[in-house]
């Protein structure tokens, strides 16, 4: 049962003892081999909820709505350079000073969102944001995760997404395993050291913001709003 104070770790907020409790109790037997499986597609004129959980075998693998956001305020909109500072443009939020997965990643700034958007938007800068931070206990006394920001975000993401195309009520009040909304902003970087670190425009073919493979408990609805 000694992987069982690594998931606990999950709960304690020390990222260090978390690590290296993942790393000494739980082991990959790496001489399992899975298929690989094919990610079903659905479109979003054969969308429902019921049709979504089928797809997904009961919430157990990822699969893939094309097209469910279309026409909405976020599709039309938020790609616009003033459109989301306008709405959310005054509130401080953590922003990643270089999106390379060589810098660390926990190297932050707190930022005005509606300079740190254009800055991203004018892809003359290596930065990205993901906020509001939703599980990183080394920010607990930062004002990333306040209430008000959370709220905020909350509200721009259900409105401008129309989360009821989901099914009606989703992200309410009364989605009660609904743990909140999240953006992320950004273009990536060429792989490389910090220092001297190339930096190059968003239309780049081969660029990463920085986020590697990692995952969060629950299920985890991504929405692609703009860009490839």
């Amino acid at each position: 049962l000694r992987h069982v104070w690594a998931n606990i770790m999950f709960l304690s907020g020390d990222f260090t003892g978390l690590v290296f409790a993942l790393g000494k109790y739980c082991r990959v037997d790496t001489r399992i081999e899975y298929p690989m499986r094919e990610v079903p597609f659905i479109r979003a004129e054969d969308y429902s909820y019921e049709a979504l959980r089928a797809a997904t075998e009961n919430w157990r693998y990822p699969a893939v709505v094309k097209g469910l956001f279309k026409g909405t305020t976020a599709v039309e909109k938020w790609a616009d350079v003033d459109y989301l500072p306008s709405k959310i443009g005054h509130l401080v939020v953590p922003v990643h000073q270089n999106a390379s997965l060589a810098v660390d990643s926990f190297h932050l700034k707190p930022q005005n969102f509606g300079d740190a958007f254009r800055t991203i938007h004018a892809g003359t800068e290596p930065k990205y944001m993901f906020f509001p931070v939703q599980s990183r206990k080394q920010f607990a006394n930062s004002n990333y995760s306040t209430s008000d920001l959370k709220a905020q975000i909350n509200k721009v993401v259900a409105d401008d997404l129309e989360l009821d195309r989901i099914y009606k009520g989703f992200g309410g009040p009364y989605h009660f395993s609904y743990f909140g909304s999240q953006l992320i902003v950004g273009h990536g970087t060429k792989f490389g050291s910090l220092e001297g670190q190339e930096k190059v425009h968003r239309e780049h073919q081969n660029l990463t913001t920085g986020t590697g493979w990692h995952c969060a408990l629950g299920n985890n609805w991504f929405v692609k709003v703009a860009g490839r």
